[in-house]
Parts: structure tokens; sequence; C-alpha cells
């Protein structure tokens, strides 16, 4: 693993990649309640992939703006 996902997982941690909002072959950001919930269902899959009852969340950019929506 390369990059941040590859030191969090050197740290002990599960790193998962999270791809958000991406609409048609534009690869247009959809709306950000959309986007949000799309977070919500895949930490949903993340939490029941690991049975870990939170996740932390690493964003960047537009990803800080939907994790905190």
């Amino acid at each position: 693993m390369a990059g941040i996902t590859g030191r969090i997982h050197d740290l002990g941690g599960c790193p998962f990649v999270f791809g958000y909002g991406i609409i048609g072959p534009i690869q247009a950001a959809a709306p950000v309640p959309e986007s949000a919930g799309e977070l919500a269902g895949f930490i949903t899959k993340v939490q029941a992939a690991t049975g870990a009852d939170h996740v932390d969340i690493v964003a960047h950019s537009s990803g800080a703006l939907i994790a905190n929506y």
C-alpha cells in the first residue's frame, strides 16, 4: 500500500477508500446531500465488514465537506 493508506495500515489500521459523488461519464460531483448519503452507506458496509462500532474518516478537500455534512 502506498501513501496515507499504507501508513494507516502500518500503524495497525484497516484503511478503506471511498470515492463519492461521481455521476456520469464526465466525472461531475453529485450534490452534497447525495454524496453524504453515499458515505453513510459506505460506513455501514465498513462496519459490517470489520465489526467496528465506529470509523475514523480521513478526508481531503471537498471530502471534508461531505464528511462533516
